[in-house]
């Protein structure tokens, strides 16, 4: 059995819909301190008047390898992520807290080949793996 914690997971109150969304949005990003863009995720906050519901269908995050695919996900708040393994060994998939607070740890628990787990994230924040 090996003990793997979860990658990055970003749960946002709202997110802009998609590309068929009326309006633009321009700005800039800058960050320090790290050596790529490669885990950053950009969003809306809110956008006024406008509610946007998490979808019906669930997301995915594979472990396959011994990693998780994909290494980031960002959802909307109340999506509902399908944790699968596909891995040949069990997993325990948890993280020890969201956005820094320890009272939104979870433990997933662990499950064998071809299974899968379900969670829905309903707190606002980051689920990151443990460091």
């Amino acid at each position: 059995m090996t003990a793997i914690s979860t990658p990055s997971i970003v749960i946002l109150g709202i997110l802009l819909a998609g590309l068929s969304q009326a309006g633009e949005i321009k700005g800039q990003v800058a960050v320090q301190g790290l050596k790529s863009a490669e885990n950053i995720a950009v969003y809306v906050d809110a956008i006024a008047g406008k509610d946007f519901p998490p979808p019906a269908s669930h997301a995915i995050m594979d472990q396959h390898k011994l990693t998780f695919i994909p290494h980031v996900l960002v959802v909307l708040k109340g999506t509902t992520v399908d944790f699968l393994n596909s891995d040949a060994l069990g997993h325990n998939v948890y993280w020890p807290s969201v956005s820094g607070s320890k009272k939104l740890a979870h433990n997933m628990g662990t499950w064998p080949q071809g299974v899968k787990k379900s969670f829905t994230f309903n707190d606002l924040g980051v689920a990151q793996r443990a460091q």
